[in-house]
């Protein structure tokens, strides 16, 4: 009777055992199939890019279903706020995300994003490093997007404290400026033409050879007939220079974020004025217009602590990269 008892007990351990194993084998083929993309913040006191959550896709997802579960972890877990994927679109044979944050019209009391998220210089850029980070996902190596683009309610963002989101980020090639040499190729097509530093370590130049395209909004002083232009999407967008000076110094990233001279203005008003009257009066009028146009000849000029200035030239017209 012993013996029966126990061998019944045996079996019935066994049975219990066995379950277990088939449910935790089951677990890890369940795991197995599915992976983890992580949403970013930044810290609040040094706005370093931080860990926020992480979002679980299936392994096998495609780039723009992994897109879809993080614009569904950052409207429901951190911002709280209607967020869109509109789509992936080709500019300038890059793969940029376009994202459409909304406000919510059913909840009031929620923190929103025009007089909440993009105001504040600390929580603006707190509010960017979590969007920019959370969809460029630079530390994942897996096929993905070259750059996300935001707009706000369908239009572009031109909140102060996000002023940067205003333009499409990039997924970054980096660089390191003391380690490249004359006719190094950076980009396709775009080489280092030369470069200089003064003796005393505080002074630095560099100038690249090649044209891109790019979509830009053109900004007309009429007080010196002096143009600029601002580089929404562009291949140029996508490099990143670093450039150090003494050792005492924090090195420049030269982004090609900030408003670029052009060297020839003369050439790129007349030849707007022939190629459409009606966006020369506009550019006149107004003092900005956007264009897509070609460049060439990119060079800075850095003074540590003081000056910097960037300037490229103005090649032709081109159709409007949709």
């Amino acid at each position: 009777m012993m013996t029966k008892f126990f061998s019944r007990k045996l079996t019935m351990m066994g049975s219990v055992f066995a379950i277990i194993l088939i449910l935790l084998l089951l677990t890890w083929y369940n795991e197995s199939n599915y992976t983890y993309m992580t949403l970013y913040t930044g810290n609040i006191d040094t706005l370093e890019i931080e860990n926020a959550t992480q979002v679980r896709v299936e392994s096998t997802a495609s780039v723009e279903d992994r897109l879809l579960a993080i614009t569904k972890g950052l409207s429901d877990q951190i911002f709280k706020l209607p967020m869109e994927l509109l789509e992936i679109r080709e500019i300038f044979n890059q793969k940029i995300a376009i994202v459409n944050v909304m406000e919510t019209r059913d909840s009031p009391d929620l923190y929103p994003w025009n007089t909440g998220y993009f105001q504040g210089s600390t929580g603006g850029a707190i509010t960017s490093i979590t969007l920019v980070e959370s969809y460029l996902q630079n530390g994942y190596e897996g096929e993905w997007i070259d750059g996300v683009k935001f707009l706000y309610e369908g239009e572009t963002i031109e909140f102060e404290h996000v002023f940067g989101l205003q333009q499409t980020q990039y997924r970054s090639i980096k660089y390191v400026l003391d380690q490249l040499d004359e006719n190094d190729e950076l980009l396709p097509g775009i080489i280092l033409k030369s470069k200089f530093k003064s003796e005393d370590l505080r002074e630095v130049a560099y100038e690249l050879e090649g044209e891109f395209p790019a979509n830009v909004l053109m900004d007309y002083n009429s007080e010196n007939s002096t143009v600029h232009a601002m580089i929404f999407e562009s291949p140029l967008r996508a490099l990143e220079i670093e450039i150090p000076f003494t050792d005492k110094l924090i090195p420049y990233k030269e982004s090609f974020d900030w408003m670029i001279h052009i060297q020839n203005p003369e050439v790129f008003q007349s030849e707007l004025k022939a190629y459409d009257q009606k966006l020369y009066q506009e550019l006149l009028d107004t003092g900005s217009i956007e264009l897509s146009l070609t460049f060439s000849s990119f060079s800075s000029w850095l003074i540590a602590e003081s000056e910097y200035s960037s300037s490229m030239e103005f090649v032709e017209f081109i159709e409007r990269a949709e």
